[in-house]
């Protein structure tokens, strides 16, 4: 089930049945996951799962300006499990349009659950029977288990959430295949690891022993080693998002990038982690022009040299960019071997390889 939730974080489309599934393991109806964003009032997340998929706007737009319950959940220590009748009394429930015309019209009986405690936001995970059957305690402390990782889940969906609005770097990191992500604690344990980092630890890009991640390359160890000591002190990281290289023992390279997640302050449950992002090069798009145009002039390259570099890069063979260009294949050979001394690379190969780098590590 941690495992599930986690997913859930990098791929928002697996909230449904990972909330459904815990539900199932305590008999529970519907479950309601609400993040709220008390600055804005935007709602990065929001669940009110197995009823009609219009209750939870209905009760947003409706009730929630008036529910009582509101400021008391508010000012409650996250992670204390509250039942609905902690937080209003029966005078109250009975006396509220909240009660008579959302919770009873929609069968929302025995509602229990735990404020996350998301810094900046108004945050709620609450459990439901159509029944009034009090949970059980084996329940209760179920729920109390898992809470710690749905507060980390969830941080870290508003974390990715926030980062794809504001950039297109991460792209279509998080549903493209061959990437690896890993979550790493401040103290470098590792709280999730997809199916691609087990993958490369199995083809030697990386390590995973003891539960800890580590590299080939000492760079990238001691890039590692900084982000999680800046979040171990409640520090700066070293960079906002920083960016290495790890070469397989077979030549494969293997973008990193380090994500700090950490909200400047210590939080229980965990909120400081590390964010680990693999991406094998080979899975990147092809360099732009522009970005060929950077590398070219980096190196000193000619136009024509220029363009007999875009060409490999891209994967046309040299006699095909010789017909295009309207030359001799010698004539293209001559130009690439131009580059090749130019580049210091020893093959053609090793000229792809380097652009792959320079794209990864300078401009995207």
């Amino acid at each position: 089930m941690l495992h599930r939730l986690y997913e859930a974080a990098l791929e928002p489309e697996l909230w449904s049945s990972t909330v459904n599934a815990v539900a199932d393991m305590i008999e529970a109806e519907s479950t309601h996951l609400m993040v709220l964003d008390t600055t804005t009032g935007a709602e990065p997340l929001g669940l009110l799962e197995r009823q009609d998929p219009a209750a939870h706007r209905e009760y947003l737009d409706h009730y929630f300006a008036d529910d009582v319950r509101v400021p008391r959940l508010t000012a409650a220590t996250p992670g204390r499990i509250i039942r609905d009748q902690d937080v209003w009394t029966e005078e109250e429930r009975l006396a509220s349009p909240l009660f008579h015309e959302y919770q009873r019209a929609h069968k929302l009986y025995e509602i229990t659950g735990a404020k996350l405690g998301l810094e900046g936001h108004l945050t709620w995970l609450g459990f439901s029977r159509n029944t009034k059957t009090p949970f059980q305690r084996d329940d209760i402390d179920f729920i109390r288990l898992l809470l710690p990782h749905f507060r980390q889940a969830v941080r870290i969906a508003v974390e990715l959430g926030g980062h794809r609005s504001r950039t297109n770097l991460l792209g279509n990191l998080w549903s493209a295949s061959g990437r690896a992500v890993l979550i790493l604690t401040p103290d470098g344990r590792i709280a999730f690891a997809n199916g691609e980092a087990e993958a490369m630890a199995l083809r030697r890009i990386i390590r995973l022993v003891s539960n800890r991640l580590s590299f080939r390359d000492s760079a990238l160890n001691d890039l590692l080693g900084r982000h999680l000591a800046a979040l171990r002190g409640g520090l700066a990281p070293p960079a906002a998002v920083a960016a290495g290289l790890t070469v397989s023992p077979d030549g494969e390279q293997t973008g990193v990038r380090f994500l700090p997640l950490n909200e400047g302050h210590d939080m229980a449950g965990g909120y400081a982690c590390l964010l680990v992002i693999l991406t094998p090069l080979s899975l990147q798009q092809g360099p732009t022009n522009i970005e060929i145009s950077h590398f070219a002039s980096l190196f000193g390259l000619s136009p024509s040299e220029e363009f007999v570099l875009a060409a490999v890069s891209a994967g046309r063979d040299l006699s095909l960019h010789a017909r295009q260009r309207g030359i001799k294949v010698d004539t293209a050979r001559q130009q690439l071997k131009a580059v090749l001394a130019k580049t210091n690379c020893r093959t053609q190969k090793d000229l792809v390889r380097l652009v792959e780098r320079f794209c990864f590590l300078q401009l995207r």
